[in-house]
């Protein structure tokens, strides 16, 4: 994230800190840029008063964040802004004919689960499934502590019928995977607070089937097909018959 704002924009006179409490600069604004929910470990920092004054800003990426982090650390309203997120446009493309192409581009913890039950339950041998989904992409020691825990699910996806699974990949990867793609099968059960997935799937012109968990709403707005986990084979269904 710092890697890319700072190619765009000079940082060299701000404290920018992402998401996490880090150290204030005795001079410098401090101006914070919060990625994560209130529930992450990073940020329970701004519990602390004294923190939060010496913060010049908190900027956010969705309406939704800014709400939560107001009612859950009591910050100042006037420190508050959202400035939302942004991806790097997919030029446009043509999709390929032939069986419609489900894709799942994030983690495996924000509905993979789902994810798999689902497409067991939609049986349809005009459809095939892509799963961009590991642990390794937050590092090699995040990988050893917790992407075990998620193997079952890998070992799922094995089972499926026309269904491909990277564990990792890099975004140039994911992107141009998108554009091969018709629909971002995303039953999201994580309350996301901004979604680059969903943001990278519809320029790449996907259609999106998700929940309206977090922000995802404020993310995709009318361009989503919404349902409810329970009714989500119905809503993928629909959405195969209408793309």
């Amino acid at each position: 994230l710092y890697s890319n704002l700072s190619k765009r924009v000079d940082l060299s006179g701000v404290n920018l800190i992402v998401s996490a409490c880090l150290p204030l600069h005795p001079v410098k604004p401090n101006i914070m840029w919060q990625h994560l929910n209130t529930d992450e470990g990073a940020v329970q920092g701004l519990n602390d008063a004294e923190y939060v004054r010496g913060l010049d800003a908190i900027e956010f990426v969705s309406d939704w964040q800014r709400q939560k982090y107001l009612r859950v650390f009591n910050l100042p309203t006037e420190k508050c802004h959202v400035i939302r997120n942004a991806i790097e446009p997919i030029p446009p493309h043509t999709k390929p004919t032939g069986k419609i192409r489900l894709i799942y581009t994030s983690t495996p913890w924000r509905g993979l689960d789902r994810l798999i039950a689902a497409y067991r339950q939609l049986n349809r041998d005009d459809v095939e499934l892509v799963v961009y989904s590991g642990t390794k992409i937050y590092g090699q020691a995040f990988h050893d502590q917790s992407g075990s825990q998620f193997q079952p699910l890998y070992d799922a996806l094995k089972t499926l019928p026309n269904c491909t699974h990277y564990d990792f990949a890099s975004n140039a990867e994911v992107r141009q995977a998108l554009t091969e793609a018709h629909i971002l099968a995303y039953p999201n059960t994580w309350e996301e607070t901004s979604c680059l997935s969903a943001m990278e799937a519809l320029s790449a012109g996907c259609k999106v089937v998700t929940t309206r968990n977090g922000a995802l709403p404020e993310t995709c707005g009318d361009w989503a097909d919404y349902a409810e986990l329970n009714d989500f084979v119905a809503a993928l269904n629909a959405a195969i018959a209408n793309y």
